[in-house]
């Protein structure tokens, strides 16, 4: 049996801690062992490349073995949001295809009841039946060459959620992590450190930034949910380099007394990204007091055909501002006729991505016309 080369780590550093969670550790080679185990599981079950694996599981280090076994085997992962009913989830597993439903035991009875009514294949439980179904794969390298990615569901704010269907998430398995360190290095995942992951894996924002801190080389500690405190008891403890948080969680952080507050020592940190919603100028500018210059705002959707990052010098420079388009993305804003407005005019942002098709609505060719210009926007 072989270790593939999955994750982007020397021999040397293969035996180090690569994920710290309340439920359990792994190093590099344990996750590089299970998701060559998992890709090559999805196989035995008679899933193929670009087939969907669904996932609908609390923050834990399974979460990660499953978001790498998919990388890996060529499979795209959809993510379900855990507070979903089972309407709901039985709607997503149906509509993406997905083929397989990986769960914990918090979330069994809803899965295995959607499961059921959406004709899913087979449900595998952390707790239950996963560990022994992993351990009795193979850990040779996968056969496929074309590596996996995640297909996000929208919110549904305009009707039933829409599965974002990529491919240019579908490059070679020997240059994934190029992929995502490439990606991650825009949004200030630019060296080795440690990465602390806070908000539920389902959202695209903290499941992106968890595989930009992976690509590169920082570690993973894990909170299966969120508080104040032990966030910052983290930071100290761990010596954590990036997060991903969101406005209402600062907010949290914020209401801590101020002598809990100084008893932590958050010097390591270098880069807090937020998103999801809009924050609050007076929030924005407690928290850079408060963490220093190390928070970093992003504009995004789920599409992910582009982004804009502001850093805190250029918040404090243009108070308010979510920042300039990321390099590789193109930025337009246009009336309800298509056509360019001017500076300082309302309008609808439209992005494009350089290089390869803007990413579809799976299912819906009527949704994905809408949601587009000509040229690619």
């Amino acid at each position: 049996m072989t270790s593939p080369p999955i994750l982007p780590v020397t021999a040397g550093t293969e035996a180090q801690r690569a994920v710290t969670s309340p439920r359990g550790t792994r190093s590099w080679r344990e996750l590089n062992v299970s998701a060559a185990r998992l890709a090559n599981g999805w196989r035995a079950l008679g899933l193929g490349d670009e087939d969907r694996v669904a996932i609908m599981m609390h923050n834990r280090v399974e979460f990660v073995e499953v978001i790498l076994g998919c990388l890996r085997g060529g499979m795209f992962l959809v993510p379900v949001n855990w507070h979903l009913t089972v309407p709901e989830v039985a709607y997503i597993l149906d509509n993406s295809d997905a083929r397989v439903l990986i769960c914990d035991l918090d979330t069994l009875e809803v899965a295995e009841a959607a499961a059921a009514a959406a004709g899913v294949e087979r449900v595998i439980a952390v707790g239950r039946d996963y560990e022994t179904w992993r351990q009795a794969q193979s850990a040779s390298t996968p056969a496929n060459t074309s590596s996996g990615g995640p297909m996000f569901y929208t919110s549904g704010t305009t009707g039933q959620p829409k599965g974002v269907f990529n491919r240019a998430f579908c490059v070679p398995v020997e240059e994934v992590w190029q992929l995502w360190n490439g990606r991650g290095r825009l949004w200030h995942y630019d060296r080795p450190g440690v990465h602390l992951a806070v908000c539920p894996l389902y959202h695209a924002g903290p499941f992106a930034n968890l595989l930009f801190a992976i690509a590169a080389g920082q570690s993973l500690v894990i909170m299966p949910r969120f508080d104040a405190e032990d966030l910052l008891s983290l930071v100290a403890k761990e010596g954590v380099t990036t997060s991903h948080l969101v406005p209402t969680q600062f907010a949290r952080l914020l209401r801590l007394p101020e002598e809990t507050r100084r008893r932590y020592d958050l010097s390591s940190l270098q880069a807090v990204l937020h998103g999801a919603a809009p924050c609050a100028p007076w929030l924005k500018q407690a928290m850079i007091d408060w963490f220093g210059p190390v928070i970093v705002e992003y504009y995004g959707f789920s599409e992910a055909t582009g982004t804009t990052i502001a850093s805190s010098a250029e918040w404090l420079a243009r108070p308010g501002t979510v920042g300039r388009v990321i390099v590789g993305s193109e930025l337009r804003i246009v009336d309800d006729d298509g056509r360019d407005v001017a500076p300082g005019d309302v309008g609808t942002l439209y992005f494009r991505r350089a290089g390869g098709d803007p990413p579809s609505y799976h299912k819906a060719p009527g949704k994905t016309a809408e949601s587009r210009l000509p040229g690619g926007w």
